[in-house]
């Protein structure tokens, strides 16, 4: 998988071996060419890095996460490949690009911006920790809303929409990255799953209420527990992985017993499932 230092790599060496062969000569469609080579490896790396993210899905130790992750990394490339769509339609009449295009065209740009900026916003995905790299990698992206594409040569409109591109692919590169070392840098793990469960009362009489108390005892906000009480789905308290469920105890003297039920996410992904039973006794009246 390429890095973000192999990504700078890769833009330097294509702009280079445009310069390389014509030195202070360099002609414009030299530029261009080497300035659209940068741009079409740029892309394939996003897309390798893309796959990459989407592989991990199928992988045990990261399944979970790169599930998670896969959504915001597919909405990053859909707004990418929109974007450089838009672009590629205005390269045929590149010679009539005017003010009225340019203009249009930053608009797209600055549209672009806030969609991808929308796209983490939207997530469930991101901790506080993760929500402040991302704005510390927002502040250094590449990607520049006010980038001229005319220049004073109209020749020189063509590399400069290619340099767009490139700025575009980068910014891509970045968050596509930051999604997959997100979904890969971190495994959450414990050493055993206790099941806790707690009863109000284990001997009460007919028609009495009975509180039933449950929750994961390794608790981590990625397990997304789900609990089933006496057959019945229970909804977990705020913020937590445990429930309170209150019920009137049998009319019948005797034992009885309660199932309950936690399904719940491992760390490393797999789906887990966990059932004890609440026992408590009705004690007939005495008369």
């Amino acid at each position: 998988m390429f890095n973000k230092s192999n990504f700078g790599a890769l833009i330097v060496c294509g702009l280079l071996g445009a310069c390389g062969r014509h030195g202070q000569n360099m002609k414009n469609k030299a530029l261009y060419t080497g300035i659209e080579r940068t741009h079409r490896l740029a892309m394939e790396t996003c897309n390798r890095l893309y796959l990459d993210l989407a592989a991990e899905q199928h992988k045990p130790m990261h399944r979970y996460q790169a599930y998670s992750w896969i959504s915001i990394a597919t909405a990053i490339r859909t707004q990418t490949d929109g974007m450089n769509a838009y672009i590629d339609k205005l390269r045929p009449d590149i010679a009539n690009i005017n003010a009225t295009i340019e203009g249009n065209l930053l608009d797209s740009v600055r549209r672009y911006e806030k969609a991808l900026l929308e796209v983490f916003n939207s997530s469930k995905s991101l901790s506080d920790q993760a929500s402040m790299e991302l704005a510390d990698l927002y502040k250094s992206l590449p990607l520049k809303s006010d980038t001229a594409i005319r220049g004073d040569d109209p020749q020189m409109t063509r590399p400069l929409l290619g340099v767009l591109q490139c700025d575009i692919d980068a910014t891509a590169f970045l968050l596509l990255h930051f999604c997959y070392v997100s979904a890969t840098g971190i495994v959450e793990s414990f050493d055993r799953d206790d099941f806790v469960i707690s009863q109000s009362s284990s001997n009460v009489q007919s028609g009495e209420l009975i509180t039933i108390k449950a929750g994961v005892g390794s608790f981590s906000v990625r397990s997304k527990p789900r609990f089933m009480i006496g057959g019945k789905a229970v909804k977990a308290n705020d913020e937590s992985a445990t429930v309170s469920y209150t019920f009137k105890a049998s009319e019948r003297p005797g034992k009885h017993f309660i199932p309950v039920q936690i399904d719940y996410y491992r760390p490393d992904g797999s789906m887990a499932s966990t059932e004890k039973k609440v026992v408590y006794t009705v004690v007939p009246y005495c008369r």
